[in-house]
């Protein structure tokens, strides 16, 4: 495809709404469980091979796996939860074996998605290994579908999830267990339910994700594991202790992954021989390392820092 400024901010737009996806249920998931999952861009793969699937296999709509992939992620995502994470909790594991366990599981799924992928090119003779099924996208005004669909179901996903967490009791409970969950626990209110629920939703929005990322991307068996990177430095720059404040850190991660090093590309082609793009992830690192060093809580935290600043001076005032 050749390079114009509308393709590559075209393509830097969609993989910042589809990273949105999952920073957003990447940082609820940390919130709650107090643990990161370093399974989660994994999670989305597995949404990747369901849409190749529905597509190449079942012959429909790629569209249809949507709903299939929030269900089957969402139900991965409790499954972990309660076989792994809750378990280990309960044992008393610390969080550092916490934390190594979602880097087994992230492990054992990886392993799982090669062998689908074996299946499905042997058995089904379908390309599993590099694919694309932008080919199979439909168009919508004109436009590519799913230039609609990712951004229209990341507004509804986070009105929804807006509502849920400011409307209903659900929602107070699930507030009050990621500022103090022992508190929370005290006051009545079940962490583990509540725990449950975030991780299925987080499995839902990753799994959306993952089967929409094939309608653009080129994808493998291992895309799980080169999205944690994006998704980790789009968390740390957003802020971990916001699930807002995710999307606005997604959506410089990857307007500045995508668009700056297609545009360096065009200005200096190779590297030691090697085309620019081969550098692309790091970007996220180079983000990642440069947050923790001067702004360590992230966007959301230099605005919690600006407001309490402004608000000083008036309280010495009175």
């Amino acid at each position: 495809m050749p390079f114009t400024p509308l393709i590559v901010l075209t393509h830097a737009f969609i993989f910042s709404t589809l990273l949105a996806f999952l920073t957003l249920g990447f940082n609820l998931t940390y919130q709650t469980a107090r643990i990161p999952n370093w399974a989660h861009g994994t999670f989305a793969a597995l949404g990747v091979f369901i849409t190749l699937t529905v597509a190449r296999v079942w012959n429909m709509n790629p569209y249809v796996s949507l709903p299939i992939s929030f269900m089957v992620v969402a139900t991965l995502g409790v499954s972990v939860y309660l076989g792994v994470v809750y378990t280990l909790k309960k044992a008393g594991a610390p969080e550092i074996i916490l934390l190594i366990s979602t880097l087994a599981v992230d492990i054992v799924l990886t392993a799982f998605l090669n062998i689908i992928a074996d299946y499905l090119m042997f058995v089904y003779k379908v390309s599993s290994r590099i694919f694309i099924l932008r080919d199979m996208d439909v168009k919508l005004f004109g436009l590519p579908g799913i230039l609609i669909v990712a951004p229209t179901l990341l507004v509804v996903f986070t009105a929804i999830f807006s509502y849920m967490l400011y409307r209903t009791k659900f929602g107070i409970a699930m507030r009050g267990t990621v500022e103090s969950p022992e508190l929370a626990s005290i006051l009545g209110i079940n962490t583990d339910k509540v725990n449950l629920v975030s991780w299925f939703i987080t499995g839902g929005l990753a799994g959306v994700s993952g089967a929409l990322l094939p309608l653009w991307f080129l994808s493998d068996p291992g895309i799980g594991t080169m999205l944690i990177i994006d998704i980790f430095a789009a968390s740390i720059l957003g802020g971990i202790r916001s699930v807002y404040a995710a999307i606005l850190g997604s959506y410089i991660i990857g307007l500045t992954e995508v668009a700056g090093t297609a545009f360096l590309s065009q200005i200096i082609p190779e590297v030691g021989g090697v085309s620019l793009s081969s550098y692309r992830l790091l970007v996220p690192l180079t983000v990642l390392v440069i947050t923790l060093m001067f702004m360590p809580r992230g966007l959301y935290g230099f605005y919690e820092d600006y407001k309490e600043r402004k608000i000083r001076p008036k309280e010495v005032e009175a």
